[in-house]
């Protein structure tokens, strides 16, 4: 059987709650606490949509793995 691989982005701001999902058939690179990444348009959960785009990225920065 093949492995799925899942990456939830959690906001910190409340209850830790996912706003995005990534899935994929390889492992994700590891992150470590203080790597910063950006957003260029991803798809929310829970119907929020984009908040970002690739002329206006949103950054983020690892708080914790």
């Amino acid at each position: 059987m093949k492995s799925q691989y899942e990456l939830y982005i959690c906001d910190i701001t409340g209850e830790h709650e996912p706003v995005a999902l990534f899935i994929s058939d390889t492992p994700f690179p590891n992150l470590q606490v203080g790597q910063r990444f950006d957003d260029h348009g991803w798809d929310r959960l829970r119907g929020i949509g984009k908040i970002a785009s690739e002329q206006n990225p949103q950054r983020y920065t690892v708080h914790s793995n």
